[in-house]
């Protein structure tokens, strides 16, 4: 299916209508122009409102399924720090949920986006090839149908996680248009989400002791004003 504009001229002949001149122009990219730009509209809106990181995700989860197939998504970030990799957001039809995964040692196709910096779309013939070439070890759920999208998520070109969407039924579900269009979006996805997270350290440092990690003073001033 693709969208078009239409419009009609009378065909007149010695001054009688003989019929209609129609053009039919495709607009399928200038709707999707349109579909990108309040997806990136309402993501940033998002991100300067008061809701939370788990929201967010949600939010960015709903806002891509506005422009591709997002049944099967995820976000993975990695902790540098803890040398993790860990899925903050993980909507899946097969697995519930991926564990918190030791980086270093990972050898997936998140890991092989995030280190790399380079997008891949990849079906499960290529993904068993890579397999056997030892670049990757199995892991999470696949089907002889299977095609994954995954594109990496950087912040003035450092990446700091991965986003994915993936089919387990339709081998020709994404194309490379498709992957043009994650890498699009994915620089905002990963500016919101470290603004919100910055927003949700800054607001723990807030209310939380440091020496004790308890709720100080402050969190309690303001718990009380919310009840009122």
């Amino acid at each position: 299916l693709f969208s078009v504009s239409i419009s009609a001229t009378p065909l007149v002949i010695d001054g009688q209508a003989k019929g209609e001149i129609g053009i039919y122009i495709d607009i399928t990219e200038r709707k999707q122009n349109e579909k990108l730009q309040q997806v990136l509209y309402n993501l940033s809106k998002a991100a300067n409102s008061p809701i939370s990181l788990n929201q967010l995700y949600k939010t960015i989860h709903q806002e891509l399924g506005n422009i591709i197939d997002t049944t099967n998504f995820y976000i993975a970030l990695v902790d540098e720090n803890k040398d993790e990799l860990y899925f903050p957001y993980y909507i899946d039809e097969k697995d519930e949920k991926m564990p918190i995964l030791k980086f270093s040692i990972t050898n997936t196709l998140t890991t092989y986006v995030i280190r790399t910096g380079k997008s891949l779309l990849n079906n499960n013939e290529q993904y068993e090839e890579m397999i056997n070439q030892g670049i990757l070890t199995p892991m999470g759920s696949t089907t002889d149908e299977s095609t994954w999208l995954g594109v990496p998520l950087k912040i003035e070109g450092k990446i700091m996680g991965a986003m994915a969407v993936q089919s387990y039924t339709n081998p020709n579900l994404f194309r490379e248009e498709d992957i043009k269009l994650m890498e699009f979006v994915s620089s905002q996805i990963a500016t919101v989400i470290e603004r919100k997270n910055s927003e949700e350290k800054i607001k723990h440092l807030s209310f939380h002791d440091s020496l004790t990690g308890l709720y100080n003073r402050a969190y309690f001033e303001e718990e009380l004003e919310n009840q009122k």
